[in-house]
């Protein structure tokens, strides 16, 4: 590393005390899609593999696919329907086949009933329905090839997830079949072999928020045992401190209107090697013209909205009725399109690391731009990629402790507050102006944020010769 460029050395006192600004990430989150798989036919109460009039909910191991529906049938054509499970057999194939119909349920009423959860872990896969009251088959377990190990009378409207407890192993203090009740500020617990009653709404976990207990989802870090939840079209964040306890819930999203009373309203938690987000459907109404790309969020833990790349993936709009199964072992994701009746699976890849603010159009019409390259964890190298740069001149990667706004000249700021008192280069750009260094990430880097900024040496270019890229991010795991 070298000092600071002579050209900023005024720079770090002022930018230090610069504010702080909130801005938008680029490409955090990667989501290729892999295969669609189109679930029209469960749709017709003439074919075998009949769910409901919708498909509503999603479970995925990464290797078996399960989904379940619900009646949507409402006005003129309402009626009493059957919702049901079913597996979807070799997902990954170009004609992907149904298996059996299990957990059948008869005389579903109509709008909106149904199954509105489902979660698998190991051998076990549980469901929550939902016909507007408590129900014997409210919560239920089954095994992999469809038989019902257990049932749970209850009202499964806020959907149901396999709680993992808190601290290590398969029968960590806390861990079962999570799910919870309206007007119930607790997360009740099955026992996931035999169904039997862990905590009930007398002394279950304490979820509670001001904003109400009308809840629609849940899921849980499996690392950490935190617990995520939505309420109404609110998103939920609690901490885990013990099997059956928090040490605080916070509101990370709050939605005015709280839309209530709008179903299928979900959430999930997806750990990756390179870090974690929680995705959710923005759903305040179930009107069917909304955009996938509005309604569906992308958060980190600690509630930075994230922006994502989907690959090209253009689907139809929808009525924001999306539920999420994320698989983070083979880093694959489920998602259901209710409405669209289809379901997609993508690959995942999140990187630590994203662009921010803009930088300045140098002497050649062109504004630099700084990006990165690798893992972005702790024992990895990043590659500072730079680019626009006037052709066969230099440039410096110039870092930082978070994000500021300082005004160099007019029309160009400095990005990083604070600034450190060095940089990396100089870095010899090529006949396009382009260049490359790195940065090894060390252990005391972990869980630090480390921000940069493309510094480039433009002789012709006033003031002080020299113009700046975009900011990059790095938040290492």
């Amino acid at each position: 590393m070298t000092s600071i460029p002579s050209a900023l050395k005024f720079v770090p006192a002022a930018v230090a005390a610069a504010v702080a600004l909130c801005v938008d990430t680029q490409a955090q989150v990667q989501f290729t899609e892999i295969t669609v798989i189109d679930l029209a036919s469960t749709a017709n109460p003439a074919n075998a593999e009949f769910l409901g009039t919708n498909p509503s909910a999603v479970a995925w191991n990464g290797s078996q696919l399960f989904v379940s529906g619900q009646n949507n049938s409402a006005g003129a054509s309402a009626q009493a329907l059957p919702v049901s499970l079913v597996e979807i057999l070799n997902p990954f194939s170009p004609t992907p086949t149904f298996g059996p119909v299990f957990g059948t349920i008869q005389n579903t009423p109509p709008v909106g009933r149904g199954y509105l959860g489902l979660d698998i872990e190991g051998t076990t896969l549980v469901a929550s329905f939902d016909d507007g009251n408590q129900h014997p088959q409210g919560i239920a377990a089954y095994d992999l090839n469809g038989a019902q190990r257990w049932v749970k009378t209850a009202r499964g409207s806020c959907g149901v997830a396999m709680d993992p407890g808190f601290g290590t192993g398969p029968a960590a203090p806390g861990s079962g079949v999570g799910f919870a009740q309206f007007g119930s500020g607790r997360r009740l617990l099955q026992d996931t072999q035999s169904g039997a009653d862990i905590y009930n709404t007398t002394n279950g976990m304490i979820i509670n928020t001001p904003e109400g207990t009308t809840w629609r989802d849940m899921d849980f870090d499996d690392a950490t045992g935190d617990i995520w939840l939505r309420e109404g079209n609110n998103v939920i964040h609690g901490v885990r401190s013990g099997g059956n306890s928090t040490a605080f819930m916070t509101v990370v999203f709050d939605q005015n209107p709280d839309a209530d009373f709008i179903i299928q309203q979900n959430v999930a938690f997806c750990r990756t090697a390179a870090g974690s987000f929680v995705m959710w459907n923005d759903r305040s109404t179930s009107s069917t013209n909304q955009g996938f790309f509005q309604t569906v969020m992308v958060m980190s833990p600690n509630g930075q909205m994230l922006t994502s790349d989907w690959s090209g993936f253009s689907p139809n709009p929808g009525s924001a009725a999306y539920d999420f199964s994320f698989h983070s072992q083979s880093n694959t994701l489920a998602l259901l399109d209710s409405f669209n009746r289809k379901v997609h699976i993508f690959a995942v890849s999140l990187v630590p690391y994203s662009q921010y603010g803009s930088g300045c159009v140098g002497s050649n019409g062109l504004t630099p731009e700084l990006s990165g390259a690798g893992l972005g964890t702790v024992g990895s190298t990043l590659t500072y990629q730079l680019r626009n740069g006037v052709s066969n001149g230099q440039a410096f990667v110039l870092l930082g402790l978070g994000q500021g706004a300082l005004n160099l000249y007019p029309g160009c700021d400095v990005l990083l507050a604070p600034i450190l008192p060095f940089s990396l280069g100089p870095i010899f750009l090529d006949g396009a102006g382009a260049g490359s260094t790195t940065l090894p990430i060390l252990a005391a880097a972990a869980g630090q944020s480390i921000t940069a900024q493309g510094l480039f040496v433009d002789p012709t270019l006033p003031p002080f010769a020299l113009t700046l890229s975009n900011g990059l991010r790095l938040d290492v795991p």
